[in-house]
């Protein structure tokens, strides 16, 4: 053998095997965005999304299993956020409106923070048919933070009671589901009162606090309300219109409906 040639095979590198390729894949895509909550106004920062992890959201999308779909977002969550201090975030307590704020961010996070458009699908509400490949403008996107200064308290009309009402978390949401299941409940319009229900976080007759109820009770509670006083609460869910916002220009390619609407932020993670 000739010098040249021993010194060349002396010094050839190893090949990296799979395992090394992970770990230099993991070193370079490891950046984290930060956001500010829409409710708690907490910190945290969120991974972005690996393609086993989007495979298995596909998945549970064909199920058209609600509750699986429900679980499998929120073990997502669980996986791909943290606190500012590295610690594991608390998903129960999160509220619904900050569980949809994070899918859109998680989305982002992946690279599509630093694109102008993204590809999203939405339903027409006029035909019901879903147009797919639609452009979707990310400047569009603002979140609207909740409004600290009002408390929530409503007063019944003539009862002497008061409600304190507040957002649903995704551990109320679980109860929500659950009570729909136990109850058989169809149409819109019931799982809207069972929704009503779990924004009531307690209730107090003049200045005595009544015992902690569960969704059940309250639900029978609010069935047995005035059509007046059910409007109070409801007008809660008006007046605390807070969350990530995602307007667009809709056209439908089927049966040509036009209007601004609103993209659903799971349907936008999605996408």
């Amino acid at each position: 053998m000739f010098e040249d040639e021993k010194n060349e095979v002396i010094s050839k590198k190893p090949a990296f095997n799979l395992s090394d390729l992970k770990k230099a894949y993991a070193q370079q895509s490891s950046a984290h965005m930060e956001i500010e909550l829409c409710y708690s106004r907490n910190h945290v920062f969120i991974k972005p999304l690996k393609v086993r992890d989007k495979k298995d959201i596909l998945k549970s999308i064909e199920t058209k299993n609600d509750n699986l779909l429900n679980r499998t977002l929120t073990e997502l969550i669980e996986k791909y956020v943290e606190n500012k201090d590295g610690s594991g975030l608390n998903t129960g307590i999160l509220t619904q409106k900050e569980k949809e704020q994070i899918l859109v961010y998680i989305r982002l996070a992946s690279g599509e923070d630093k694109v102008k458009t993204v590809n999203i699908a939405h339903q027409c509400p006029e035909c019901e048919k879903v147009t797919k490949d639609i452009k979707f403008d990310t400047d569009n996107i603002s979140v609207t933070n909740y409004d600290t200064t009002k408390n929530g308290v409503v007063e019944l009309s003539t009862s002497g009671i008061s409600i304190t009402l507040g957002p649903i978390t995704i551990n109320e949401e679980q109860e929500i589901e659950s009570l729909i299941k136990k109850k058989a409940i169809k149409t819109v319009s019931e799982r809207q009162i069972v929704m009503v229900a779990a924004i009531i976080k307690s209730i107090k007759v003049a200045t005595n606090d009544v015992d902690a109820l569960s969704l059940e009770e309250k639900l029978g509670f609010v069935e047995g309300l005035q059509m007046s006083d059910l409007r109070l609460l409801t007008d809660y869910l008006k007046d605390y219109d807070f969350g990530i916002k995602l307007p667009f220009d809709f056209e439908c390619e089927h049966c040509g409906f036009k209007g601004r609407e609103e993209v659903n932020p799971a349907v936008f993670f999605m996408s």
